[in-house]
């Protein structure tokens, strides 16, 4: 046997409950009993407020995503201009980069390139000691 739900508990309920207090059995609710007879209090008389919305305007639409479109500006201006402007700076410094200039790596290590290819960077650290590096690893040139 199945649960009871509130769906099977509503359907099993009695008409007559569901009549106000007061009101005659078999009568329509909104039917008062001899006053008004002419009139009915159920009729669907709505205040200005209450009507349904109409269908929404193109305008209306646009605007419910306006402080979506604001927000995604914001934050193109704040972080991924500035970002891309960053990037671009730094990939013309490694276009750049020539034999016999002073460099510092991301790790710190301070160098002269000895050699220089599309991929790889050789440091001269100190005499007789170089270092290949990926040429990305470069961060900065020193300016002497």
């Amino acid at each position: 046997m199945p649960q009871p739900t509130l769906l099977m508990a509503l359907q099993e309920t009695p008409a007559s409950t569901s009549a106000t207090p007061g009101a005659t059995p078999g009568a329509t609710p909104g039917a008062n009993s001899g006053a008004n007879s002419g009139t009915s209090a159920t009729t669907s008389e709505a205040a200005p407020g209450d009507t349904p919305a109409a269908a929404g305007s193109p305008f209306d639409s646009i605007m419910g995503f306006m402080p979506m479109i604001l927000i995604f500006a914001i934050m193109y201006f704040v972080l991924i201009g500035p970002e891309r402007k960053q990037r671009k700076k730094r990939e013309e410094m490694l276009k750049a980069l020539g034999k016999g200039d002073s460099v510092i790596t991301t790790g710190g290590l301070h160098g002269t390139i000895a050699s220089i290819s599309d991929t790889q960077v050789t440091l001269q650290v100190d005499e007789g000691v170089r270092l290949k590096f990926n040429r990305s690893a470069i961060a900065d040139i020193v300016k002497s």
